[in-house]
Formats: structure tokens, C-alpha cells, sequence
């Protein structure tokens, strides 16, 4: 049997152990629950930078919200986001579409200066470089007092329609002759072209007094030396590609001579001397008109007509004793009534005192020269040139069509 004493003790050990249990176990409850709640916050912070992630992702794919339920947090950590691919230029080839245009009608946009107004395979053509040669003509549409503004709206549209489509063209036959002209021709062009420049700074003194020339003009070295080379490369594709094609026969010219016959005759022509007595040079028509009889009497009695004229007359030649060189007749050379005594009287003969608007007019036939028909075989060589030079332009102007069909050209005037 336990004393009383130890069973008193033994139940206060008893007592104190279970409340340092309790006390452990309330001391653990509660650092669990701190735990918890630190994970339950960094689970709804990872969910919200999920939400986050995935919100910029639709916004930039446009994809669909996801359904209710379906929790972001399966993704875990999101992966890290891909840089964009880059993005590769196509070929001016592949870009640009072949496009064959006859014409442009673009109004010009002064403002914009340097910027791509065509592309020729590639190769740009801005509006610096259409504006630059035909600003004088702009101007003078501006200034010309005829026109309506829509007149010259129009016309303005033709002039750089047409120097548009001579820069169009002047690159696509400098590419199609860089492309078939053999390296040891350009090689040469391009030697030839030295030469030229290097002459040229001689005689100018130096390459800056040269540059200086050329600045006055609005240019400079480097383009004109480019302008004249492209020029030589030009030439020598139409030599081999369009000359060579160029053929006149006799048959040919005969036929233009039938066809042209009138174009070929000389019409009457007449050289006389004349003694002009303006009518502001006297107080009356009557006044000059008596002086003219006196002269022509004088002419009657032997007194040389030339020394008369240089004396009295007030016409533009009195200096070389009234000389007209030959005149054609009908071509309005002379007033009406003049004309028509330079053309009836014969050699060395005298007209009558004749009256006009302008003052008295005396004249002496120097020599004439019939109308006649000009012969074939005076004008063969003429008619040549002429027939080559049509076949000429009729050839390139084909040649430059078959190019361009086969050519990115891009046009686009804004």
C-alpha cells in the first residue's frame, strides 16, 4: 500500500507532464496553422501572377477565357516567353509586281523631296530626281496667263507623266545593257569616261573649281560623271540591239519621195533691196510718200539704189545698203502689198512708191529664183536619215516595251 504522500506527489508529476503536453501540442497547432496560411498565401499569389500571365496572353493571341473550374495553377510556373521571330525582308523581286504601265497621271507633292516615286527592279527612282529637270516647265505652266487651273493641273500631270516615264525607261535600258554588254566593253566605257573627267578637271584647274562649275547648275561630280557613263552604256546597247536592226531600201525612200513630193519643191524666192520711210519719222503719210517719188525719180535717172538706201531708208538692213537676203514666197516674210511686187516684178526692175500701215516702201529686185521641183537623187541621202531615224524610234521604242514586260516596275506618286 502507497503512503498518501507519494500518491500526492505522484498525481502533481502526473498533473505537470500533461499540461507541458497540452501546451506542446496547442504550440505546434498553431505553428502548423501559420504554415498553412503562409502556403495558402503564396498558392493565391502564384495563382494571381498565373491569372496575370495568362491575361496578357490572350490579349495578345486572343485566345479564349478559360473555362470556370479550370484551374490556372495545373500550369505551375509558366514558361518563359520566346523572343518574336525575325522577320526577313523579301527580294525586291519577290516584292514588287510586275506592272506595265503606259502612262502615269501623278500631281506633284513639292514637300516631300527624296522620296521612292518608282522602283525599277529594284533600283529607286525618287521624286527629287523627276522634279529636278522639269522644274522650269512647271513654272511656266504656273505663269502661262491661258491656261485655267485645270488646264494647268493637266498639263502639269502630262510633264511629269512624261519625264516620269523617260526616267522609268532610261534605268530600265542602262540595267538591260549593264546585263548583255560584254565586261571588256563596260571596262572600256568606263576608261573612256575617266578620260573625259580627268580632262575636264584640267581644264577647269582643279577637281574643286570643277565641282564648283557644276554646283552652279545644281550638280555635282559624282552624277554627272554617273549621267555620262550611263549615256555610253545606252548608246552602245541601241548600237547592238536596235541599230543593227535598222535597214533602209531604195524602194522605201522612192516611196517616201511620191508620198512627200510636195515637201520636196522649192517654192519662188526673190532677194531685193528696199528703202523704208517710216511713218513716224515724218509729220505726214503725205510727207513721205513725196519724198519716196523723189527718190525713185532719182533711181529713174541712174543714182545706185543701194547708196540711197543706206542714206534714207529707215529699215533694219539700211546698213548693208537695204539688202534682204532670199525670200520665200508665202511664207510672210515681207508686208502683203511688198510681197506682192517682190514676187511680179522681174530682175533689176523698181516698184512703184507702196503705202502700208508700217510707212512708204520703195523696192528693187536683186535676183529671183524659180520654183522647181527638187529631183530624187538631190534628196536620196536626206530621205535616208530621215526613214532610219523613224525605224530607229519605232525599234526602241519596241525594245523598251519587251523589257518592261519582263520588269518589276512599281510606280506610285504621291
Amino acid at each position: 500500500m502507497i503512503p498518501f504522500a507519494e500518491t500526492d506527489m505522484s498525481r502533481k508529476i502526473l498533473l505537470v507532464f500533461l499540461v507541458c503536453l497540452l501546451a506542446a501540442s496547442c504550440a505546434s497547432r498553431k505553428k502548423q496553422a501559420k504554415l498553412d496560411a503562409e502556403k495558402k498565401r503564396e498558392l493565391m499569389e502564384l495563382e494571381a501572377a498565373v491569372a496575370e500571365v495568362e491575361g496578357k496572353h490572350r490579349a495578345k493571341t486572343g485566345a479564349a477565357k478559360p473555362e470556370p473550374g479550370h484551374s490556372p495553377v495545373s500550369v505551375v510556373t509558366p514558361a518563359p516567353e520566346r523572343p518574336a521571330p525575325k522577320v526577313v525582308e523579301p527580294a525586291p523581286e519577290d516584292r514588287l509586281p510586275v506592272r506595265t504601265l503606259s502612262k502615269a497621271t501623278y500631281e506633284p507633292d513639292a514637300s516631300v523631296v527624296g522620296a521612292a516615286v518608282a522602283v525599277v527592279n529594284g533600283d529607286i527612282i525618287t521624286k527629287e530626281e523627276v522634279l529636278s529637270g522639269i522644274r522650269s516647265d512647271l513654272a511656266a505652266v504656273e505663269r502661262d496667263a491661258t491656261l485655267t487651273q485645270i488646264g494647268k493641273a493637266t498639263r502639269r500631270k502630262e510633264i511629269i507623266a512624261r519625264a516620269l516615264m523617260q526616267k522609268v525607261e532610261r534605268s530600265l535600258a542602262v540595267q538591260e545593257a549593264r546585263r548583255v554588254i560584254t565586261p571588256e566593253e563596260a571596262d572600256r566605257i568606263e576608261q573612256n569616261v575617266d578620260r573625259l573627267v580627268s580632262d575636264s578637271i584640267r581644264r577647269a584647274g582643279t577637281s574643286t573649281k570643277l565641282e564648283g562649275l557644276l554646283a552652279e547648275k545644281g550638280k555635282t561630280l559624282k552624277e554627272t560623271k554617273q549621267a555620262e557613263l550611263d549615256n555610253r552604256l545606252i548608246r552602245a546597247l541601241l548600237i547592238r540591239e536596235v541599230d543593227a536592226h535598222v535597214d533602209v531600201t531604195p524602194a522605201e525612200m522612192r516611196q517616201y519621195y511620191a508620198a512627200n513630193r510636195k515637201g520636196y519643191a522649192n517654192l519662188k524666192q526673190v532677194k531685193i533691196r528696199q528703202i523704208f520711210l517710216s511713218r513716224s519719222q515724218y509729220t505726214s503719210i503725205d510727207e513721205a510718200v513725196t519724198k519716196a517719188r523723189d527718190l525713185r525719180s532719182q533711181i529713174r535717172r541712174g543714182a545706185d539704189f543701194g547708196k540711197l538706201a543706206k542714206q534714207h531708208s529707215d529699215g533694219p538692213f539700211a546698213d548693208k545698203h537695204g539688202l534682204w537676203e532670199f525670200a520665200t514666197e508665202g511664207i510672210g516674210t515681207f508686208p502683203p502689198k511688198v510681197e506682192r511686187e517682190a514676187f511680179r516684178l522681174a530682175p533689176k526692175q523698181v516698184s512703184d512708191v507702196i503705202i502700208t500701215k508700217l510707212g512708204v516702201h520703195l523696192i528693187l529686185v536683186e535676183d529671183v529664183r524659180p520654183a522647181r521641183q527638187i529631183p530624187f537623187r538631190e534628196v536620196q541621202d536626206e530621205i535616208a536619215t530621215k526613214l532610219r531615224e523613224q525605224k530607229r524610234k519605232r525599234l526602241y521604242r519596241e525594245f523598251i516595251r519587251q523589257i518592261w514586260a519582263k520588269s518589276h516596275v512599281d510606280i506610285s506618286w504621291k
